[in-house]
């Protein structure tokens, strides 16, 4: 029986590999979770993905704790791990990231094809620069951690082609394969038992004050501004490595509540049953697959003002750019 590989680290991109399992009807399938335990925002991933493996069954997960064996000798089992499943020739390996740790088990592990799975807009990143996930610059530390591979006979590159399960509307490329990602394995086993909500409106928070992106001030207007544009309570569900801030919770009103997400927010609104009519963000890549789950909402990109982005202004305004592309509808308060 032939055999498949995914390799993630997010529940996306694993909420992504069940998609490519079902459309591929792949055998044998191997997954390989990536985590780190050490903190907060990490272990909430690792739960959330943890709680996706209980909706659809795989052969074998090979689980692989980074923040455990950076103490204990990292490099060493990344190359056992990478020797161990190098004795296995895959049909097809998935990737949902093109970090440095991929790019060596993509470049050692023999598969037939190479397909990379979607993480946010990194396939967008990706598809700018040619098609060519190895698009980033190499600095002297990556060509370091690079090179300490090479002591173990591991190869740092590849000369496969690169093809993409995705969501986002790319291509097509000549000499690649672009497969479509419509969600369908969760519209299918989900969608036909929802009931419309259209009573709440829900809005998905974001670290971005906790990284610096935007001030306190700006979230809370636009936010306040967003509660106002709706005439219907609003549910706001935190971003897994949110740290909800006090100005935040002290918007908690009988037109506004908290609500913490335990799971992806792509299914959480299945498993609840619950077919949202109005679904709003910032710049969430969620409300683009959301997009994709439940068509008949009200999606909604609030857009922040240029001199409101206190730090990758360029990046931000392309996600909104993109967003203009869309059935997304962008507005600015």
């Amino acid at each position: 029986m032939k055999s498949s590989l995914y390799i993630v680290r997010s529940p996306l991109q694993l909420l992504n590999a069940i998609e490519a399992k079902h459309h591929l009807k792949t055998q044998r399938n191997v997954l390989v979770m990536l985590y780190n335990k050490n903190s907060n925002a990490t272990d909430r991933n690792n739960i959330q993905m943890t709680q996706l493996l209980e909706i659809d069954p795989w052969d074998e997960i090979i689980e692989y704790n980074k923040g455990a064996v950076r103490s204990d000798g990292g490099l060493m089992a990344q190359v056992r791990m990478i020797k161990k499943l190098r004795k296995e020739r895959f049909e097809y390996l998935f990737s949902g990231d093109y970090a440095i740790m991929h790019q060596i088990m993509i470049a050692n592990i023999p598969s037939k094809e190479l397909f990379l799975l979607d993480d946010g807009t990194l396939t967008l990143t990706i598809y700018k620069n040619g098609l060519d996930p190895d698009y980033k610059e190499e600095s002297l530390t990556r060509s370091f951690k690079l090179f300490r591979y090479r002591l173990f006979n591991l190869k740092t590159r590849h000369n496969k082609t690169v093809n993409f399960f995705t969501c986002f509307h790319i291509g097509p490329a000549e000499g690649k394969t672009i497969i479509f990602n419509r969600y369908d394995f969760l519209k299918t086993r989900f969608l036909p038992y929802t009931v419309r909500d259209d009573q709440h409106v829900y809005f998905l928070g974001s670290s971005l004050l906790n990284t610096n992106k935007v001030s306190e001030e700006t979230y809370i207007r636009n936010l306040r501004a967003c509660i106002d544009y709706f005439d219907k309570p609003m549910v706001y569900i935190p971003h897994r490595a949110e740290i909800i801030p006090d100005a935040v919770k002290a918007l908690r009103s009988d037109r506004f509540r908290l609500d913490v997400s335990t799971g992806p927010i792509e299914l959480r609104f299945l498993l609840e049953r619950r077919y949202p009519m109005y679904i709003a963000s910032f710049f969430s890549t969620a409300l683009y697959t959301l997009n994709h789950i439940f068509p008949e909402s009200a999606i909604l990109s609030i857009r922040f003002r240029d001199e409101e982005i206190l730090q990758q202004r360029d990046i931000i305004q392309n996600k909104y750019d993109f967003f203009d592309t869309t059935t997304v509808k962008v507005i600015t308060f």
